[in-house]
C-alpha cells in the first residue's frame, strides 16, 4: 500500500563549485493551530522528519521551489 507524506521545501543549495550538484532539504508539514488543517492530518497519520535529496538534473530546479509544499509517495519497488 502506498504511503503519501507531505513535506515543505526549506532549502536549496549548490554543493559544488560548478553549481551542477543541487541539494534540497525538506521537512514534514505541521499546522498546530488547526487540527482539521490538511497539514495537521499529514503530521498525525504519515511519517515525519527531514528529507535531503540531491540532483544534477537541471530540470528538477524548475519544478522545486523553496517555501512550497510537496507530496512524497512511498511505494514498494520490485526487487532487482
Amino acid at each position: 500500500m502506498p504511503i503519501r507524506c507531505k513535506f515543505s521545501l526549506d532549502e536549496q543549495k549548490n554543493d559544488d563549485d560548478k553549481g551542477e550538484l543541487k541539494t534540497f532539504t525538506f521537512h514534514a508539514v505541521y499546522h498546530g493551530d488547526d487540527p482539521e488543517h490538511e497539514n495537521s492530518k499529514y503530521w498525525k497519520w504519515t511519517p515525519f522528519g527531514q528529507l535531503i535529496l540531491g540532483t544534477v538534473n537541471a530540470n528538477v530546479l524548475e519544478e522545486l521551489q523553496v517555501g512550497k509544499e510537496y507530496y512524497i509517495d512511498i511505494t514498494e519497488a520490485p526487487s532487482s
